[in-house]
């Protein structure tokens, strides 16, 4: 029976390099990881060389706050039974994958983030997130958003560079194209949510781990702003999970905190706004400045060359000493409620400057922004029909690497 098996494997993987379209399944978790895998559905879909499906791997409802992507996830949504036993060239995660295929495939892991090693270092021997993903034995090509987050896996423990069964390509990150692209109107963006677009606006963001900026500090932050002496438009957001009850940390709960929020909005309801759900891209674009923490959405909102207050907890240790010093180096820092004060002060002031600085930031960990979903699925259209790394032409997609990663890494 074990040797039928190994024969129709073989069989089969055979006969899909040969003939077909590039078969492509996308594995969707949650808003935040389409966002990223949205952009290349988007694109493949008009594309005659690919054949693509999406399928829930959650046990969660998916519903997307932006319906032009659920009627996207929808068109080509699948069954879990069926993208279990169907054929796939590639299989396109942003999270760590548990779905068990019945057939080879090549496992593309795409990043939802666009930083390394900005999280916070708990213990010794400590991991990255996007270590432990890119360490994962289903996945064969990482996709990195820049340099940045290239040279750090490159400089992990695990040696990638002299494994042979995985290929990196920094492509940029593809969720990024509008915000890049200035296809937000701020005016626009605030009169939508009901603000008043002659005030400067202030984005808070806060990430779910602890030390994050709301964890910490809670309203006060909020309460802040509203009591400055010159008006300003509040928007909050934070990571979906967040806002979550969540067991294994009872000294928190996320939701108590987002009815404290909403009950301020209800309060202030001219210049306060909770935004708890859906991508945060629009909010940036209406933000004049941003107060943030440890989470990737610091070096999202460099694209805008805009001010940025960052929350450092004095007990965080970050996980790199060169992405915290970028994030330092390009923002305002600030530990409690006092030096936040003092911060704003000097970000809100019309003479702040801190251009160089941020431009950095964004040039280490982002390549492409406007054209990341492009050169991704042109990669995948070179690298053509592949059943797996084990396949004989898994010698095309390493050269292919070699050839972009010369190409790319001559760019910095």
């Amino acid at each position: 029976m074990k040797k039928l098996k190994r024969f129709s494997r073989k069989f089969v993987s055979k006969l899909v390099e040969k003939f077909g379209p590039i078969r492509v399944l996308f594995c969707v978790k949650n808003e935040i990881g389409f966002g990223s895998q949205a952009p290349l559905m988007a694109l493949m879909e008009k594309n005659p060389l690919f054949k693509m499906a999406s399928v829930k791997v959650t046990s969660e409802k998916l519903n997307f706050s932006d319906s032009d992507m659920q009627s996207l996830f929808d068109r080509h949504s699948i069954s879990e039974k069926k993208a279990r036993f169907s054929v796939w060239h590639y299989v396109v995660a942003t999270d760590k994958r548990y779905l068990w295929l019945s057939w080879d495939s090549v496992g593309v892991h795409l990043m939802h983030g666009s930083c390394f090693g900005n999280g916070r270092r708990s213990r010794i021997e400590h991991k990255p997130w996007a270590q432990q993903e890119a360490e994962q034995d289903n996945v064969a090509i990482c996709i990195c958003s820049g340099q940045g987050v290239y040279e750090g896996l490159m400089g992990i423990s695990h040696d990638f560079r002299s494994d042979s069964k995985k290929a990196f390509l920094i492509a940029g990150s593809p969720k990024l194209a509008d915000l890049a692209n200035g296809a937000y109107d701020r005016t626009s963006v605030l009169l939508s949510l009901g603000l008043d677009p002659r005030l400067k606006t202030v984005l808070v963001s806060s990430h779910w781990t602890e030390m994050s900026l709301l964890r910490d500090l809670d309203t006060l932050v909020v309460q802040l702003l509203l009591g400055w002496k010159d008006e300003l438009n509040i928007i909050v957001t934070g990571h979906p999970k967040l806002w979550r009850l969540t067991p294994a940390e009872p000294s928190f709960d996320g939701q108590a905190l987002l009815s404290r929020l909403q009950l301020l909005s209800e309060e202030y309801s001219d210049r306060l706004r909770i935004c708890p759900t859906g991508h945060p891209f629009e909010l940036m674009a209406a933000s004049d400045i941003i107060l943030c923490d440890h989470s990737s959405i610091r070096v999202e909102f460099s694209l805008l060359d805009r001010p940025a207050g960052l929350y450092r907890n004095k007990n965080f240790i970050c996980e790199s000493k060169t992405t915290d010093e970028l994030y330092r180096n390009s923002s305002e820092v600030f530990h409690d409620i006092d030096s936040l004060e003092l911060v704003l002060k000097e970000i809100l002031s019309p003479d702040y400057e801190n251009t160089a600085s941020i431009r950095n930031l964004r040039h280490f960990f982002m390549m492409n922004p406007s054209r990341g979903a492009k050169k991704i699925v042109n990669f995948l259209a070179e690298c053509g029909r592949v059943s797996s790394p084990e396949s004989s032409r898994w010698k095309r997609v390493k050269q292919l690497e070699n050839d972009h990663l010369i190409e790319d890494l001559q760019q910095y």
